[in-house]
């Protein structure tokens, strides 16, 4: 079968540039790749920051709250739900490090709107996470019609919360938007002063938007390596 695939499909399609291979050229670990990067990463930058782009209610399947509380991380954490919001907000009320802000990531500052469930989706939580914001992929996660709502937030750009939040840079950017990842991405990527690390959720991204992903960020000159559920980005001069 092996030669046959070699003599029909790889071979013929190698003569048209295109290359046949069994997986991507990108490594693939298990386990949290940010427990890996940030204590890697964090004596590399004596301001290290970190920016949370959906940042929930900073402790429901939030791979970046152990690691603040652990290295006593400074950042930014962004959240555009108002009941999500309020309960991060009041997990960091005594926080001097962190910041939260309430609003939606977009290319242009402005308003955006959304489905989510009535209650934020603190009342099944986990069916709400894996369901994005669309109000088609809420039902078809099974969240009841009557139970969803659409909503307007704020939004603003990363380059307007940076310039707010005065500061000069942002070094770990970690993302996780619900299917909306890839293009928090584009929006990092446009930034004067590229996060030298970028962790996103990729699980949810379509194929596309996956490929997608990965060929924007190896043209920017960043090194990934992705898990089951994520992806991490990083510069290639922060590994000698």
């Amino acid at each position: 079968m092996s030669n046959l695939i070699n003599k029909f499909i790889r071979w013929p399609l190698s003569k048209m540039g295109i290359h046949v291979c069994q997986t991507h050229k990108f490594p693939i670990c298990d386990g949290s790749l940010l427990d890996l990067a940030v204590p890697a990463f964090l004596t590399r930058f004596t301001d290290f920051t970190v920016c949370q782009v959906g940042a929930s209610d900073g402790k429901t399947s939030d791979p970046l709250e152990h690691l603040i509380r652990k290295y006593d991380l400074r950042g930014v954490l962004i959240e555009p739900l108002p009941k999500s919001f309020e309960l991060l907000q009041k997990k960091y009320i005594n926080s001097k490090n962190i910041t939260c802000v309430n609003c939606a990531v977009s290319e242009v500052s402005g308003t955006v709107s959304f489905f989510c469930p009535k209650d934020d989706g603190h009342h099944g939580l986990s069916d709400f996470q894996k369901s994005g914001l669309t109000k088609k992929s809420m039902l078809k996660a099974g969240i009841n019609d009557d139970a969803i709502e659409q909503i307007t937030v704020m939004s603003k750009t990363l380059v307007d919360i940076i310039r707010e939040q005065g500061l000069d840079r942002i070094h770990l950017l970690q993302i996780d938007t619900e299917g909306f990842d890839f293009e928090i991405v584009k929006c990092a990527l446009n930034l004067p002063d590229l996060p030298p690390v970028i962790h996103f959720e990729s699980i949810h991204l379509s194929k596309l938007d996956k490929l997608g992903s990965r060929e924007l960020l190896a043209s920017k000159g960043y090194y990934l390596i992705e898990s089951e559920m994520d992806t991490l980005a990083y510069q290639r001069p922060l590994i000698a």
